[in-house]
């Protein structure tokens, strides 16, 4: 709702942070809905792109969307975009622990 009102979602959600782990981009990567409506309305800026880079190589998620793990659709779209990336893959038992 809040970007079908114009809401700019480039925009950190948390103020006080300056790296681009705290986009809003990096909070929506848990629904790749979200994702795929915030990057079909406008390609991600620099700092987005980093941040989604950093969160597919350092979150394990478990989900799958359009065929593939989440983490790889996230990856291929960095790819697209000139970005090397190499997702974290499945949780292993030793890292439950």
């Amino acid at each position: 709702m809040l970007l079908e009102a114009g809401a700019d979602s480039a925009i950190s959600v948390c103020p006080r942070c300056t790296d681009s782990w705290h986009t809003l981009v990096a909070h929506v990567l848990i629904d790749p809905e979200l994702f795929d409506m915030i990057t079909e309305r406008r390609d991600l800026t620099p700092v987005e792109l980093d941040s989604v880079a950093l969160y597919v190589q350092k979150r394990h998620i478990q989900k799958s969307w359009k065929g593939q793990p989440v983490n790889e659709y996230y990856a291929a779209y960095l790819r697209e975009r000139g970005y090397e990336v190499m997702p974290k893959g499945p949780r292993t038992n030793e890292e439950r622990d």
